[in-house]
C-alpha cells in the first residue's frame, strides 16, 4: 500500500517539472521564431551557386551572387548555296558498274564547269555488292552498285535551279540536299555581334533584378558563352524533271547565349 502512494507522489512531481519546463521554453521559442520571421521577411537573400575564385570569395564576403542568362541574335542574307548531287549506277559486274559511273560523272562535271561552277569536291564514293535473299540458296549476289556524290558551292543563289537542271540533264540521278550558308568572314563577324548583344541583354536583366530586389550589382565574377547558328536546308530532293525551282531563305540567324554571374550586396538604407 505504501509503495502505491510513493509511486503516485513521484508521478505528480514529474508532471509538475514537465509543466515548469514548458512554461519556460515556449515563450523563448516563440520569440526566436518571431525574430527569424522578421529576418526572412525584410532582408532579401540571393540564391548562390558554387564558386571558386578570388572574385567569388570577395562576393561571398560582400553578400552573394546573381546569375543571369542573356541572348543575342543577328541575321544576314545567305551568301553561299551548297548542293550535294551525284550518280548512282547498278549492274552485274563491278568493273562495268564503276566504268559506267565514271562515264556519267565525267559528263556531269563537264556540264557543271560549262555553267561556270568552279567549287566542286567529292564527298562520297563507294562500290558495294547487291544481294537478295533466296528461300533455297539464302543470300545471293545479284550485282553491284556504285555511288559517287559531289558537293557544289555557288555564290550566285539565283542560279541554283539552273545548275541542278544542267547536272541532271548530263546524267546526275541523285540530288541529295540543297543548303544555304554564310561566308566564313561574315559568320565570324556575326558571331561577335551576337555575343555583344547577349552580354548587353544579360546586363540589362541583372540590373532589373538587382533594383527590384534592393541589391547593389557588383562586377561580373564569371561569364560563359555559347553560340549556334541556323542553316536552313531544303529536305532531300529527287529530281525527275527540269526547271527545278529553288527559293533561298531571306535570312540566316546567328545566336549567342551568355551566362554571367555578378557579385551583389544588400543595398544600405
Amino acid at each position: 500500500m505504501e509503495l502505491k502512494w510513493i509511486s503516485l507522489i513521484l508521478l505528480l512531481i514529474a508532471a509538475a517539472l514537465l509543466a515548469t519546463n514548458l512554461v519556460l521554453v515556449i515563450p523563448a521559442y516563440s520569440a526566436y521564431m518571431r525574430a527569424y520571421a522578421r529576418t526572412e521577411s525584410f532582408e532579401p537573400r540571393v540564391v548562390v551557386v558554387g564558386q571558386s575564385s578570388r572574385a567569388a570569395a570577395q562576393a561571398e564576403g560582400g553578400g552573394g551572387r546573381l546569375t543571369v542568362t542573356g541572348v543575342g541574335k543577328v541575321s544576314a542574307k545567305p551568301e553561299v548555296a551548297v548542293i550535294v548531287l551525284g550518280v548512282i549506277t547498278r549492274g552485274e559486274l563491278a568493273s562495268e558498274v564503276q566504268e559506267l559511273n565514271a562515264e556519267h560523272m565525267n559528263k556531269v562535271l563537264e556540264a557543271l564547269r560549262e555553267k561556270g561552277v568552279e567549287q566542286i569536291e567529292t564527298v562520297s564514293y563507294y562500290l558495294r555488292p547487291l544481294r537478295k535473299y533466296d528461300r533455297d540458296e539464302g543470300e545471293v549476289l545479284v550485282g553491284y552498285e556504285c555511288i559517287h556524290l559531289v558537293k557544289v558551292q555557288l555564290e550566285e543563289l539565283d542560279r541554283v535551279g539552273e545548275v541542278i537542271d544542267a547536272a541532271v540533264a548530263a546524267g546526275a540521278n541523285q540530288v541529295v540536299s540543297i543548303s544555304f550558308a554564310l561566308k566564313p568572314d561574315t559568320m565570324e563577324r556575326l558571331k561577335l555581334e551576337a555575343i555583344k548583344a547577349a552580354v548587353m541583354d544579360a546586363e540589362a536583366k541583372a540590373k532589373t533584378v538587382a533594383e527590384a530586389a534592393g541589391l547593389v550589382l557588383g562586377p561580373p565574377i564569371s561569364i560563359t558563352v555559347s553560340e549556334s547558328w541556323a542553316k536552313p536546308m531544303i529536305p532531300e530532293v529527287r529530281v525527275a524533271g527540269f526547271s527545278t525551282p529553288v527559293m533561298p531563305p531571306e535570312e540566316l540567324s546567328v545566336t549567342a547565349t551568355v551566362t554571367i554571374t555578378y557579385g551583389v550586396e544588400q543595398a544600405q538604407g
